[in-house]
């Protein structure tokens, strides 16, 4: 696939939202005490098999079991085949999608930075190199690297962990994650690391903090009326810089990534509540039923009523 294709970019991390929740930026762990997310999963989970873009302050490895698909990470198109592996670091924006939409099974695990360590002099010396500038964005292992051929099997166990939960898992899959963390670790550059002790923490790139800040205001009002105007006074850029920053990171415009919001989240209370198909178009931006029926038609290929009766027949 080339970098220029189109990607329908339409769907949350967490399934199971409401209209009301503020989900890019937080993760459901596994129990709400102990920061990971840990799950098999696929990528027809997601109506058009693409994921939501999302950043979170979470750590991410993804192991693809089956299939392939794409990992975007910020402006960069990471393609994933069967046995590959991805880290995705803390706080930067991406998503996975299958244009081809063929199936993909993988495992992804979330865990937060606190869950290595709590000694200040081994969070400075491990974790903080993480987050400057010099740190790599993601590190991608192929299927034939040594290095996967290590942290392949250590990922599969941690799955089979959290599958099975015998006494005292979470020490396992702690112990598990601090080896694979290590690794990633040997590969930072000696930049990040001299640096820290200078300077731990740098200014994050100024154009993803903007693409950032107008994804989250797109995301708390889309049930208003929104112009291009409101969407770049979020950023505090021009309209064309907005645009701009819009390709760049989800290689689409604004208000196509709008009107793609709407229609996501009008998915999910069609299948997650009762409300009427007119109640559901006005909570979710859209003033005129007709047009939300024929844009939901082009991006799901039913009506929401078809959509909603096969959800019924399911349950």
């Amino acid at each position: 696939m080339a970098v220029q294709d189109k990607i329908d970019v339409t769907y949350e991390l967490d399934l199971n939202v409401s209209s009301s929740s503020n989900v890019l930026n937080t993760v459901k762990y596994n129990r709400p005490d102990v920061p990971l997310y840990i799950r098999e999963e696929k990528i027809s989970d997601y109506p058009s098999y693409n994921t939501m873009p999302h950043w979170h302050a979470d750590f991410e490895l993804i192991r693809i079991i089956s299939g392939e698909m794409s990992c975007r990470v910020n402006t960069k198109v990471i393609h994933l085949h069967e046995d590959d592996c991805i880290f995705i670091n803390s706080q930067q924006l991406h998503f996975e999608y299958s244009i081809s939409k063929k199936e993909c099974k993988y495992e992804r695990i979330l865990v937060h930075p606190r869950i290595f360590t709590d000694i200040e002099t081994l969070q400075a010396d491990y974790v903080e190199p993480f987050y400057n500038d010099f740190a790599q964005s993601y590190f991608y292992y192929p299927a034939t690297g040594k290095q996967t051929a290590a942290i392949r099997p250590m990922i599969d166990k941690i799955v089979s962990l959290e599958n099975s939960k015998p006494k005292a898992y979470e020490l396992s899959i702690i112990g598990f994650l601090n080896i694979i963390f290590s690794s990633i670790y040997s590969k930072l550059p000696e930049e990040a690391i001299s640096l820290n002790f200078i300077k731990p923490i740098t200014k994050k790139n100024a154009d993803l903090e903007i693409q950032r800040n107008m994804v989250s205001f797109i995301q708390a009002n889309y049930d208003k009326k929104i112009t291009l105007n409101d969407i770049a006074a979020s950023g505090n850029v021009s309209r064309s810089k907005c645009c701009t920053i819009f390709q760049a990171y989800l290689h689409q415009s604004p208000n196509d990534f709008l009107n793609s919001y709407r229609l996501n989240m009008s998915y999910n209370l069609l299948k997650g509540t009762t409300e009427s198909i007119t109640t559901i178009a006005s909570s979710c931006g859209f003033n005129h039923l007709s047009y939300f029926s024929k844009a939901f038609y082009q991006k799901f290929k039913c009506t929401p009523r078809e959509l909603r009766k096969e959800n019924a027949e399911k349950a």
